[in-house]
């Protein structure tokens, strides 16, 4: 009996600890004309007052932006667009406490520290991250209950509505967020046609801190455009590591994106610029809006090439711009050891001044 008073004891404590580190899972239906449905126009009403996107991918997308979730391709149980959303949860959950147990002493007074409680007051943070699948609302599942199979268990079929819900964590601010996308889907679709895409066809389009990626499978055509919409042209990396800066200045001007990528190695325009010692190039990314802490695929960024090639104005430069400088690479090499091993005294000094590690 004193066992199952401790059970019953520890089940309300319990579950609470789960809704708040595991939350809720949904099935309801798609909203809107699940033959033309457009996922940007979607996102104002799942992330809620208050909440925001963390990222966007879709399949399937036509040139007019919207997708036919019950088309004949679109396979049976196959996710067809997936949105990453933080929610603000205005009745956050609060947690039981276990009362303080007594302790019997006939210690004098202040010999002995008063009695600290088992627990404490919790209440789950108010943000919830939470993940939302859209798939063909009339496509089931067989999915196995009891022991297992084929040994044992029951075999059932289960049916989706359609757009289904799990909350993944909760957390104290707003983690991971970014803009809404200034684009539409059938915007992104117009200047992939501009750049030679033939319409009749679908793609995926996956939106996230990093921008638009536009793609059509089995096919080599991928796209990168950034937040802001702006395409992504590798010939920007090569102007960059030539120094062309009247070709860069005309790329840019024609509305290319700052925040050029090498698809391999994940290079930026910045970083080449950087390593060249360029410095009338890096302080025109860095004017169009080019994030100065991008990273390569090795966890690079540029005041990493800057730093390890000795170019102490661009660090400066960098720094001056926000760049992070105790920023580590997937080596654990940091800015600072790399002036230190193949830089200058100058750029060394710049780091040992803000005290970089």
């Amino acid at each position: 009996m004193k066992g199952m008073a401790i059970v019953r004891t520890l089940v309300p404590v319990f579950c609470v600890l789960v809704l708040a580190s595991c939350g809720k899972t949904t099935d309801e239906k798609i909203p809107g004309d699940i033959r033309n449905f457009d996922p940007v126009a979607q996102v104002p009403d799942l992330i809620g007052e208050g909440g925001s996107l963390v990222s966007l991918s879709a399949r399937y997308v036509r040139p007019d932006g919207t997708i036919d979730i019950k088309a004949k391709y679109v396979r049976k149980g196959e996710t067809v667009v997936k949105f990453q959303v933080v929610r603000y949860d205005p009745d956050p959950v609060p947690a039981e406490t276990k009362p303080v147990k007594e302790k019997k002493s006939d210690a004098p007074l202040s010999t002995e520290p008063p009695p600290q409680p088992t627990s404490y007051p919790m209440v789950s943070p108010p943000y919830e991250h939470a993940t939302v699948i859209i798939a063909r609302p009339d496509s089931g599942v067989t999915r196995t209950t009891g022991s297992g199979y084929p040994t044992g268990g029951r075999q059932e079929w289960w049916r989706r509505l359609g757009m289904s819900s799990y909350t993944k964590r909760y957390t104290q601010s707003l983690e991971g967020a970014v803009p809404l996308p200034v684009l539409s889907f059938s915007e992104i679709w117009e200047k992939a046609i501009n750049l030679g895409t033939p319409e009749n066809a679908v793609a995926q389009i996956d939106y996230d801190v990093d921008g638009y990626r536009f793609s059509i499978a089995y096919t080599d055509i991928k796209l990168d455009f950034d937040i802001d919409g702006r395409y992504r042209d590798p010939e920007l990396l090569a102007a960059a590591e030539a120094g062309e800066i009247d070709s860069v200045t005309k790329m840019l001007a024609n509305n290319l994106s700052p925040e050029s990528q090498d698809d391999d190695t994940g290079r930026t325009a910045l970083m080449i610029a950087a390593e060249n010692g360029h410095e009338d190039i890096v302080n025109l990314l860095l004017e169009y809006g080019c994030r100065v802490d991008m990273r390569d695929a090795e966890g690079r960024t540029a005041l990493m090439d800057a730093a390890q090639k000795g170019h102490a104005a661009i660090v400066k430069r960098f720094i001056d711009a926000g760049a992070d400088p105790n920023v580590r690479t997937t080596n654990n090499m940091t800015p600072r050891v790399a002036a230190m091993s193949w830089g200058t005294p100058e750029a060394s000094a710049l780091f040992e001044s803000l005290g970089a590690r």
